[in-house]
Protein backbone atom coordinates (compact mmCIF):
# COMPACT_ATOMS: atom_id res chain seq x y z
CA UNK A 1 0.00 0.00 0.00
CA UNK A 2 1.14 3.70 -0.97
CA UNK A 3 1.04 6.42 1.08
CA UNK A 4 -1.61 8.33 -1.13
CA UNK A 5 -1.21 12.06 -0.23
CA UNK A 6 -4.63 13.21 1.45
CA UNK A 7 -5.42 9.88 2.32
CA UNK A 8 -6.92 8.69 5.60
CA UNK A 9 -4.08 5.89 6.34
CA UNK A 10 -1.37 8.81 5.56
CA UNK A 11 -2.79 10.77 7.80
CA UNK A 12 -2.42 8.26 9.99
CA UNK A 13 1.20 7.26 9.28
CA UNK A 14 2.28 10.91 9.55
CA UNK A 15 0.87 11.03 13.31
CA UNK A 16 2.86 8.27 13.44
CA UNK A 17 5.89 9.53 12.54
CA UNK A 18 6.45 7.01 9.84
CA UNK A 19 6.05 9.29 6.57
CA UNK A 20 8.90 11.17 4.61
CA UNK A 21 9.31 13.42 1.77
CA UNK A 22 5.95 13.82 -0.18
CA UNK A 23 6.25 12.78 -4.13
CA UNK A 24 4.04 15.14 -5.38
CA UNK A 25 4.72 14.32 -9.42
CA UNK A 26 3.32 10.41 -8.72
CA UNK A 27 1.08 11.92 -5.49
CA UNK A 28 2.15 9.69 -3.15
CA UNK A 29 4.65 10.37 0.52
CA UNK A 30 7.10 7.86 1.30
CA UNK A 31 6.67 5.67 3.95
CA UNK A 32 8.56 2.46 5.27
CA UNK A 33 6.59 0.00 6.78
CA UNK A 34 6.73 -1.21 10.10
CA UNK A 35 7.24 -5.25 8.99
CA UNK A 36 10.42 -5.14 6.22
CA UNK A 37 8.57 -8.27 4.75
CA UNK A 38 5.45 -6.04 3.91
CA UNK A 39 7.95 -3.74 2.25
CA UNK A 40 9.53 -6.80 0.11
CA UNK A 41 5.98 -8.60 -0.64
CA UNK A 42 4.88 -4.31 -1.65
CA UNK A 43 8.06 -4.02 -3.68
CA UNK A 44 7.24 -7.23 -5.80
CA UNK A 45 3.44 -6.51 -6.08
CA UNK A 46 4.40 -3.73 -7.62
CA UNK A 47 7.12 -5.00 -9.89
CA UNK A 48 4.16 -7.28 -11.42
CA UNK A 49 2.08 -4.00 -11.96
CA UNK A 50 4.64 -2.21 -13.32
CA UNK A 51 5.58 -4.96 -15.74
CA UNK A 52 2.49 -6.29 -16.73
CA UNK A 53 0.26 -3.18 -16.56
CA UNK A 54 0.65 -2.22 -19.98
CA UNK A 55 0.03 -5.58 -21.78
CA UNK A 56 -3.01 -6.12 -20.23
CA UNK A 57 -4.69 -2.64 -20.49
CA UNK A 58 -3.92 -2.70 -24.71
CA UNK A 59 -5.80 -6.72 -24.49
CA UNK A 60 -8.45 -5.06 -22.78
CA UNK A 61 -8.56 -2.05 -25.10
CA UNK A 62 -8.94 -4.42 -28.20
CA UNK A 63 -11.56 -6.38 -26.56
CA UNK A 64 -13.61 -3.14 -26.48
CA UNK A 65 -13.07 -2.90 -29.94
CA UNK A 66 -12.96 -6.24 -31.48
CA UNK A 67 -16.01 -8.51 -32.66
CA UNK A 68 -16.70 -12.26 -32.88
CA UNK A 69 -13.78 -14.85 -32.86
CA UNK A 70 -11.27 -12.11 -32.30
CA UNK A 71 -12.74 -10.64 -29.01
CA UNK A 72 -13.39 -13.93 -28.03
CA UNK A 73 -10.02 -14.80 -28.36
CA UNK A 74 -8.11 -11.80 -26.87
CA UNK A 75 -10.80 -11.89 -23.39
CA UNK A 76 -8.97 -15.49 -23.46
CA UNK A 77 -5.72 -14.56 -23.19
CA UNK A 78 -6.74 -11.90 -20.55
CA UNK A 79 -8.20 -14.88 -18.61
CA UNK A 80 -4.83 -16.61 -19.18
CA UNK A 81 -3.22 -14.05 -17.97
CA UNK A 82 -4.68 -13.08 -14.82
CA UNK A 83 -4.84 -16.95 -13.98
CA UNK A 84 -1.33 -17.36 -14.44
CA UNK A 85 -0.42 -14.71 -12.25
CA UNK A 86 -3.30 -15.38 -9.32
CA UNK A 87 -1.22 -19.06 -9.19
CA UNK A 88 2.01 -17.87 -9.40
CA UNK A 89 1.57 -15.14 -6.31
CA UNK A 90 -0.66 -17.96 -4.53
CA UNK A 91 2.45 -20.72 -4.43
Amino acid sequence: MECLIGAAYTRQATAAGLTGQPEPLVGRVACPYRDWRIGVASSWAQRWVDRHFALDYTLKSLEKVLDGAARHAVRQARVVLKDAATRSSAT
